[in-house]
């Protein structure tokens, strides 16, 4: 079944909302406040760039992966 692009890329969006709003709301239920370089010691702040640079990669790969398999199901549904 074909979907059109921009339903797809609606659900999407909204997928990866609800999926950002599960994540602040785990972090709100541990209790700890999210970590960035602006609240670390300045010796390890130069760290907490690079981890989070990576984080923001590997987030925004998963991203691309989930559109290119969403583009591919719609090319060649099962």
């Amino acid at each position: 079944m074909m979907v059109p692009r921009s339903t797809m890329e609606k659900d999407l969006k909204s997928q990866e909302k609800a999926l950002t709003d599960d994540i602040n709301s785990l972090g709100k239920k541990v209790g700890y406040p999210v970590l960035t370089a602006e609240f670390i010691e300045p010796v390890t702040a130069p760290q907490v760039k690079y981890l989070e640079k990576q984080f923001n990669d590997a987030q925004s790969q998963l991203r691309d992966i989930v559109r290119v398999s969403v583009t591919l199901y719609q090319m060649f549904p099962l």
